[in-house]
Order: C-alpha cells, then sequence, then structure tokens
C-alpha cells in the first residue's frame, strides 16, 4: 500500500480546468450564459409575438 507524503495532495484548488486558471471563471461564464440566454428567449418572445396582431 502506498502512502501519501504530506507534501503532495492529490486534489490541488490552484490546478488549472481546461483553459481556465480556477473554478470562478467557468462558474462565472455559466451564470453569464444564462442570464444572455433569458435575455435572447425573451427577446425572440416579444418579437414574434403575433397574437396580438
Amino acid at each position: 500500500m502506498r502512502q501519501n507524503s504530506g507534501d503532495q495532495s492529490d486534489t490541488k484548488e490552484e490546478a488549472g480546468v481546461g483553459i481556465f486558471s480556477s473554478w470562478k471563471p467557468i462558474y462565472f461564464l455559466v451564470v453569464l450564459y444564462s442570464i444572455l440566454l433569458i435575455l435572447a428567449l425573451q427577446w425572440l418572445t416579444i418579437a414574434l409575438d403575433f397574437s396580438s396582431r
């Protein structure tokens, strides 16, 4: 059985995730994408609403 020495950890907080340096930019982009998607869907709903015509 291999023991883990105290100086190395299997999970590093500072390890990059793909092109991102940490998880915070990923969370920020998900929130930003969600807000932009909601706004785009709202605009499409208003622009394509033919029930009042």
